[in-house]
């Protein structure tokens, strides 16, 4: 029963590696290990963010955004929101997801942003667009985009 199976498990996991690790390794797909590194039990989000925090409005431009990815090296991006009349340096708006740079990448990749003025929509996306490039992302700088379509807006709220 289930002593026979907390058995196996401690067994795989103290003597031997299972069949499914083993596998892993002699495909050589980098894989974390179970237990995190000991230096890293005393470690908080503040002791490895980077300052300023990079973050996007739920609500942003195309320009933004390519500016943004181009300039750092960032992998994920906190989405905020703003209330009326907040701004400063040490206030960045109530967190309302995570977005990452293969996601955005995919967005503009398939133009699905709009014209505020026009409310007309360019390209269309859904999410077999982000499985069918998973996992090789084309990188920002080999993206072009028309300098019409900068001022064009992304609503980030139906990616996080």
């Amino acid at each position: 029963g289930i002593n026979a199976e907390y058995g196996k498990q401690w067994y795989q996991r103290r003597v031997r590696e299972g069949l499914y690790d083993e596998h892993i390794n002699l495909k050589q797909v980098p894989m974390l290990p179970w237990d995190p590194p000991v230096k890293s039990f005393r470690l908080t989000a503040g002791n490895i963010k980077s300052t300023p925090v990079k973050c996007f409005q739920a609500v942003e431009t195309v320009g933004n955004i390519v500016s943004m990815l181009r300039s750092t090296t960032h992998n994920g991006f906190p989405v905020v929101a703003m209330a009326p009349g907040e701004s400063g340096a040490k206030h960045f708006g109530q967190f309302m997801g995570l977005i990452t740079r293969e996601q955005l990448i995919i967005i503009l990749t398939k133009q699905a942003y709009y014209n505020e003025k026009t409310m007309r929509q360019f390209g269309d996306i859904a999410v077999d667009d982000f499985r069918d490039t998973y996992p090789r992302y084309p990188d920002i700088e080999s993206l072009h985009i028309p300098e019409e379509h900068m001022p064009m807006k992304i609503d980030l709220r139906q990616f996080y």
